[in-house]
């Protein structure tokens, strides 16, 4: 495929990948050395950020950064916010772990003001932030296309965004839990496998 993803691996999991699987760990690798892949940064264990005092989100972030150094030699400028919650002083902890970016979701963006999904600056103090709109409309989308096949409505979703003007500004970013893709269906009770073609049809007609 020549399509690009962005890839978030929490500290735990690299930890435990290192043990038991370490040939994900170098298909990882392989996915970054081509280009098709770019890391995400985020908290070591996946605390929730917004629930959690800023002197142990400080710890989390630095530590998970340095693993993404040993493990991939890089060092993300973008950063997932566990559980996408947001408070507006999270903004110099993420900044001052070197980051530059992440992601809102668009209920908050939109409660504070913003109408179109472009992105936008976020500021605390001296510190600053992009803010990528997270969309979850398309996320549900994207999810029931892949589930069970039927694109009509995920396509006809971007249509109206490339529709409306100001289209060439907008960024709307697609997150979701690898697990969604096969794991989730497994655990009731279904095979996986239908969702990994519809979710190669889907893939392909993006390309």
């Amino acid at each position: 495929r020549k399509l690009k993803f962005n890839l978030h691996i929490s500290g735990t999991l690299l930890r435990a990948l290192a043990w038991l699987d370490p040939k994900t760990l170098e298909l990882v690798k392989a996915g970054l050395a081509d280009g098709q892949l770019e890391l995400l940064g985020s908290t070591y264990a996946q605390n929730v950020p917004y629930a959690s005092d800023d002197w142990d989100n400080a710890r989390q972030i630095v530590l998970h950064r340095e693993l993404l150094q040993t493990h991939f030699g890089v060092q993300p400028t973008v950063f997932w916010n566990s559980e996408r919650t947001w408070r507006q002083s999270l903004v110099p902890v993420i900044a001052q772990g070197g980051y530059r970016a992440t992601l809102v979701e668009d209920h908050i963006l939109h409660a504070a003001g913003l109408v179109d999904p472009v992105p936008v600056t976020l500021s605390h103090g001296e510190h600053s932030l992009t803010a990528v709109y997270d969309d979850t409309i398309l996320r549900t989308r994207f999810n029931y296309a892949a589930w069970f096949g039927r694109k009509a409505q995920l396509f006809k979703y971007l249509k109206s965004l490339a529709a409306r003007p100001g289209s060439e500004r907008f960024l709307v970013a697609y997150a979701e839990d690898a697990e969604s893709m096969g794991l989730w269906s497994w655990e009731m009770g279904y095979l996986p496998h239908a969702a990994w073609a519809h979710l190669d049809a889907i893939l392909t007609e993006f390309e």
